[in-house]
């Protein structure tokens, strides 16, 4: 029987794996490009390629810089426009105006006032003396005259006196009973005369039919109040009598208006 020859299958050579440091010697000894090389330097690459994001990030970061500068340069250039500028004083204005009619409408109102005396008014009442006491707790206290009154009502003051009961032959005020003025009340001060008025009459409309008084009136339907008020020298403990007239003239038909006697 006759054998046949077998054929013999080649031995293959065996593979070692080289590390990336043979290939790269390799790649230097000789001067030539093998595809693992090929493969390797992808490797290398893409390592390199998970490192550059974050310097690339960095550059970023760093090149905005100059951006964020630009950007505070052209804030600052928006508030130096001139409608801007133009914008701020007009608010800055209306906001002045309002903070002051805030405070006049705190200060020209009937409230906290009439400490001493609340008189209120209708019909007319004709001359008549009032007085009243007050114990000083202050040497310079300031005496205080508030008139509520509308166009279809007036009050007159006259004859005004304020004594220490101690010494009562001496007058503390000056210019009393308004004799003393013609146009400008002497010696007085008026105050929140915004819609209302105040002027020195004389003759028939004072009391006892001559010299001089003090008139408040309105030119408006709506009631607002006015002041007159003087200062005058006290003693701390010291009482004192205030006196003075008044006349209310009005229509009883449109409201009742107010008188209003302080000492601050």
């Amino acid at each position: 029987m006759r054998v046949s020859n077998i054929s013999r299958v080649p031995k293959l050579p065996k593979i070692r794996r080289m590390s990336l440091r043979e290939i790269q010697a390799t790649q230097i000894a000789n001067d030539f490009n093998y595809p693992s090389t090929t493969s390797a330097n992808k490797w290398a690459t893409r390592g390199q390629n998970q490192v550059a994001p974050e310097i690339h990030n960095s550059i970023s970061s760093n090149a905005e810089l100059p951006r964020d500068l630009k950007n505070n340069e052209q804030q600052k250039s928006f508030f130096r426009r001139p409608w801007f500028l133009i914008f701020a004083a007009i608010f800055c204005f209306i906001l002045i105006i309002a903070i002051v009619a805030i405070i006049l409408a705190m200060i020209c109102s009937s409230t906290d006032h009439g400490l001493i005396a609340i008189l209120n008014r209708s019909s007319p009442s004709g001359w008549i003396s009032y007085s009243y006491n007050y114990s000083a707790i202050k040497t310079t206290p300031t005496l205080l005259f508030g008139f509520e009154t509308d166009n279809m009502h007036r009050f007159y003051l006259d004859t005004v006196s304020v004594v220490d009961n101690n010494v009562s032959s001496i007058e503390l005020l000056t210019n009393p009973s308004f004799e003393n003025s013609t146009m400008n009340i002497l010696g007085w001060i008026t105050s929140c005369e915004t819609t209302c008025a105040s002027q020195i009459v004389s003759g028939l409309e004072c009391s006892g039919l001559s010299g001089n008084c003090f008139m408040v009136y309105c030119n408006t339907s709506n009631s607002s109040i006015s002041f007159l008020s003087q200062s005058f020298m006290a003693t701390i403990g010291n009482t004192y009598t205030i006196s003075f007239m008044l006349n209310h003239v009005g229509n009883p038909s449109t409201g009742i208006m107010s008188f209003y006697l302080d000492v601050n």
